[in-house]
C-alpha cells in the first residue's frame, strides 16, 4: 500500500508541481497585486483565501480548482485503501449525494456564492462521478457499456445543466437556487458519458473531432493552457488586445498557446519522463 501511495504522488507531484511552482515564482516576481496570496496558492488552499477575500482575487483566481483538486488527492487514495473493496461503490455513490447535499446545506446555511461553488465539500460529487466512471470501466464493464449507450439522456444533463446555470435569468427568485446547486451536477454526468465513450474511440463526426492532430495537440498543453490562460489578457504578457471581441478571443488564444507550447516542451515534457521511475505494479 505505501508504495503504491508513493508512486501515485510522485507521478501527480510530477506532472503539476513544476510548472506550477515556477509561475508562482514569475508572478511573484513581475506581478505585485498576486502577491497577497502568495501563501495560499504555495499550499493548495486558495479557495480559502477566496472565501475569506470575499471576491476573485486577479489572474490567479482560478487555481481555487487546482487547490480543490490536491485536496481532493490528499484524502481519497486513502480512503481506497482503508475502505473494503466490497463497499467501494456504495461510498461513491455516497460521496456523490455528499457532494450535491453539502451545496444545498450551505445554500440553506446562507453560505456565499463563493462557498457554495468553490469549497471542497461542494466539489464531492464531480470527483465521485469520476470515480465512478473508472470504477465501472474495470469491474462492471457491460453494465458501463448499456450506460453509455444512454445517448439522449446525457445530452440531456448538459441541457439542464445549461438550464440550471443560466436560470437565474428567467426563474423566479424562489428557484434560484438551482443556479448554485445543478449546474455542476448535471455537467458532471455529461462528462462522464463524455470521457467514457471517448475512453473506447468516439466514432462519426465526433469522433473525427477529437482526435484531429489540433485536438490532440490542445489536450497535450492542456495543463499549461489552464496555468496560463487568465494571465492573457495585457496583464502578464504586457499586450494590449483589440477591443474586436472577435479579434480579442482569436489572439488571446493564440498568446496562451504560444506560451503553453513553451511551458509543455522546456518544463513539463522533461518532468513527465520522470515518471518511468515510478511505474506502476500491479
Amino acid at each position: 500500500v505505501a508504495g503504491q501511495l508513493k508512486t501515485f504522488y510522485m507521478r501527480r507531484i510530477l506532472r503539476i508541481f513544476p510548472m506550477y511552482y515556477i509561475l508562482i515564482g514569475i508572478t511573484y516576481l513581475f506581478t505585485p497585486s498576486t502577491r497577497p496570496g502568495l501563501w495560499w496558492n504555495l499550499t493548495y488552499t486558495s479557495n480559502f483565501y477566496l472565501i475569506d477575500k470575499g471576491d476573485w482575487a486577479g489572474p490567479m483566481s482560478h487555481y481555487w480548482s487546482l487547490a480543490v483538486e490536491e485536496q481532493f488527492y490528499l484524502i481519497w487514495p486513502l480512503l481506497l485503501f482503508l475502505i473494503p473493496h466490497r463497499y467501494l461503490k456504495q461510498v461513491l455513490w455516497g460521496s456523490i449525494l455528499c457532494g450535491l447535499g453539502s451545496r444545498a446545506v450551505m445554500q440553506l446555511m446562507g453560505a456565499s456564492y463563493l462557498s457554495v461553488y468553490i469549497l471542497t465539500p461542494a466539489c464531492w460529487d464531480l470527483f465521485a462521478v469520476g470515480g465512478l466512471l473508472a470504477y465501472m470501466q474495470l469491474y462492471e464493464g457491460e453494465k458501463l457499456q448499456i450506460w453509455l449507450n444512454q445517448r439522449a439522456i446525457f445530452l440531456g444533463a448538459l441541457a439542464l445543466c445549461i438550464f440550471t446555470m443560466t436560470g437565474h435569468l428567467y426563474l423566479p427568485e424562489s428557484l434560484d437556487f438551482m443556479h448554485q446547486l445543478f449546474p455542476k451536477f448535471f455537467f458532471a454526468w455529461f462528462v462522464f458519458w463524455l470521457l467514457g465513450r471517448a475512453s473506447e474511440g468516439f466514432q462519426g463526426g465526433g469522433g473525427k473531432f477529437l482526435q484531429h492532430p489540433w485536438m490532440v495537440y490542445l489536450g497535450r498543453i492542456s495543463y499549461s493552457l489552464y496555468l496560463f490562460h487568465n494571465f492573457m489578457d495585457g496583464f502578464f504578457l504586457g499586450v494590449t488586445f483589440p477591443e474586436d471581441p472577435f479579434w480579442r478571443f482569436f489572439m488571446y488564444f493564440a498568446g496562451a498557446v504560444i506560451v503553453s507550447t513553451a511551458a509543455y516542451y522546456l518544463v513539463e515534457r522533461p518532468f513527465q519522463r520522470l515518471k518511468k521511475y515510478f511505474p506502476y505494479r500491479d
